[in-house]
């Protein structure tokens, strides 16, 4: 039998939603697959919090990222859901694959595996994050190394399926993501390519109400100077005490219920393209930024907004220095076996929706990875009324959203 290489396909979606959300109170589907996480040994694992040199590289993914994909258009990326992705992935891979993949990620395999561990630990069964795993592997199509599982397992809390990838398969796959997004995502595959072999799937949704919520009084129509036309935008006022600046931009941070997340906006200054802006961003600017925060009284303008990207990240990843994942010769030996032939990436797809309005935030982010055989000064008014950066931080104030909007 000729053996044929077998693809890594790689299905990244993020939905991002700020406002009262149809997913609250939603009722979990039947997944109908076999599970067989409980065959996976489960053991202790070393676990670390962020840590200054973990949150640099992470800052600079994040960054990188985000320059990538912005065209001028709006856009939302959830850099956390991409190095979940990426993170079990990369646990498969050895040589020159491992090596350009860790190259993206900023930071060696092990270290991103203790910093997940930490994170599920504290964001599996998350009120305001949720995270999850999950292997789906084909019915006497692919033999998962035993260490690969033990990895996601036990870092990453993955759950382990055994399927026939058919039409039930389908409906298991979108009804486990529409479970562990809690109702954000209800599907991200239509069917399933007959010669795809292995799912890799990462789930993340985060919900959580304004820690002081824009009143409706406050809430009135203005014109927003986009990159390519003006627009009438609803436009939420409010009064803050947390003001962001650096020589080019200034902004703000909005926190959420609980104070461990937060929402920080940046606005170029005037003359300030945001193209240029964004191009000139670093990791290290970013955090600069953040905690540069200085407390000062600021009224703001928030608008509200929503809309959808979906991305193709090969290029992108390509440009930043990964080629080998996506060779037929690359190197997954350590992610498992097939009859069939080599493993190697063949698809990177980038999905999001964000929604804003006055009383909360929800936001939900899928990564699937699968297996086919194939060939201002402080006190000013910091009115959003013109493209600007946004971002959902956590308590270390890692960026799990980062995007632009540009225009409505």
């Amino acid at each position: 039998m000729k053996k044929i290489s077998k693809v890594v396909c790689v299905i990244l979606t993020a939905i991002f939603c700020f406002g009262a959300f149809a997913g609250c109170g939603f009722s979990e589907k039947k997944v109908r697959s076999a599970d067989l996480t409980a065959a996976v040994k489960k053991r202790t694992v070393a676990a670390k919090t962020a840590d200054e040199t973990f949150t640099a590289a992470y800052d600079d993914f994040a960054v990188k990222m985000t320059k990538e994909l912005y065209n001028g258009n709006n856009t939302c990326i959830s850099p956390l859901s991409i190095a979940a992705a990426f993170g079990m992935v990369t646990n498969g891979a050895k040589g020159e694959t491992k090596s350009e993949l860790e190259s993206l990620l900023g930071c060696s395999v092990g270290a991103l595996n203790e910093y997940f561990a930490a994170l599920m630990n504290k964001a599996a069964d998350g009120e305001q994050l949720h995270v999850a795993n999950s292997v789906w592997s084909k019915k006497n199509a692919v033999t998962v190394d035993d260490g690969f599982l033990d990895i996601v397992k036990n870092y990453y809390r993955a759950q382990v399926y055994s399927a026939d990838f058919d039409g039930k398969t389908v409906q298991d796959i979108n009804n486990w993501v529409y479970n562990n997004t809690r109702g954000g995502i209800d599907k991200i595959i239509d069917d399933i390519d007959s010669d795809m072999v292995m799912f890799l799937i990462n789930a993340l949704d985060f919900e959580a109400e304004w820690r002081e919520k824009f009143e409706k009084n406050s809430v009135r129509d203005a014109t927003f100077y986009g990159t390519k036309n003006e627009s009438t935008v609803q436009m939420m006022y409010a009064n803050e005490s947390r003001y962001l600046a650096d020589e080019n931009a200034k902004g703000f941070i909005k926190p959420y219920a609980g104070g461990e997340f937060k929402f920080a906006a940046i606005l170029p200054n005037e003359g300030v393209d945001i193209a240029d802006y964004v191009s000139s961003l670093t990791g290290e600017k970013l955090a600069s930024i953040v905690s540069g925060a200085s407390t000062e009284p600021v009224e703001i303008g928030l608008p509200k907004f929503d809309f959808e990207n979906t991305f193709d990240l090969i290029p992108t990843l390509k440009k930043l220095g990964v080629n080998k994942a996506f060779a037929p010769d690359a190197d997954f030996s350590a992610l498992g076996t097939s009859p069939f032939g080599n493993l190697y990436i063949g698809q990177v797809i980038h999905k999001t929706h964000i929604t804003v309005n006055e009383q909360k935030t929800k936001a939900s982010a899928v990564t699937i990875i699968g297996d086919k055989c194939t060939s201002a000064a402080p006190g000013e008014p910091i009115i959003l009324d013109r493209p600007f950066v946004y971002m959902i931080l956590d308590g270390n104030d890692l960026p799990t959203f980062i995007g632009v909007v540009a225009n409505f």
